[in-house]
């Protein structure tokens, strides 16, 4: 049994993107994946450091990677195969660009969806509406990127794709396939992979 550790929860995007990555870079077997249990004292992760969020990456040597940019570097530094991180500086940058907008929007979908969890009174009407028109601009750009989305496979395409299921499971309202029938139809073709499809969120 291998000692490197990832920690995550079933439903974090976050800490499915790393997952993503793990079986993209043909990992799987090689790193433990645990469900943690976050957001109480019995967090497994407390443990080991402070933060107590997924995904968490317990490598050999004691380091607790935290933040889903950083495990996911270091397990592509594991990949024996094609890297997801380009080396190449114009590949590396346009994929750059991809995944920073789907990041944005990850981060915009899980706010809003933050605000909704809280008592239909104590919303925030505009906050909510700003964080919608900046998902709908970060929508609109991944549709102008379709050259982008049919380059080798990046960091940046599994940004997309799990932001993109994401969308789907918390804000299916914003019916981000209208209007932009490219992306769709490249997600679909994405999220049919073994690595999405082994990691796919439960509905809760």
């Amino acid at each position: 049994m291998t000692d490197m550790k990832l920690f995550y929860s079933p439903t974090s995007p976050y800490a499915r993107k790393a997952r993503v990555v793990l079986r993209e870079a043909g990992l799987v077997g090689a790193v433990e994946e645990i469900v943690a249990h976050i957001r109480t004292p019995e967090n497994e992760l407390l443990e080991y450091g402070p933060t107590g969020k997924v995904p968490a990456l317990l490598t050999d040597d004691g380091l607790l990677l935290t933040e889903s940019s950083i495990v996911c570097a270091y397990l592509d530094e594991m990949n024996e195969g094609p890297k997801l991180h380009p080396t190449d500086p114009e590949t590396r940058w346009r994929a750059a660009e991809m995944e920073g907008i789907a990041t944005a929007l990850l981060d915009s979908l899980a706010l809003r969806t933050r605000e909704l969890r809280r008592p239909a009174d104590e919303r925030s009407p505009g906050f909510l509406e700003y964080e919608a028109e900046r998902c709908r601009r970060c929508y609109d750009a991944l549709a102008r990127m379709e050259d982008r989305l049919e380059e080798r496979l990046t960091i940046a395409h599994i940004t997309v794709g799990v932001t993109l299921g994401h969308a789907d499971l918390r804000q299916p309202e914003d019916e981000w396939r209208e209007g932009r029938s490219a992306l769709a139809e490249w997600y679909e073709t994405f999220a049919a992979r073994s690595s999405m499809t082994a990691t796919k969120p439960p509905r809760d």
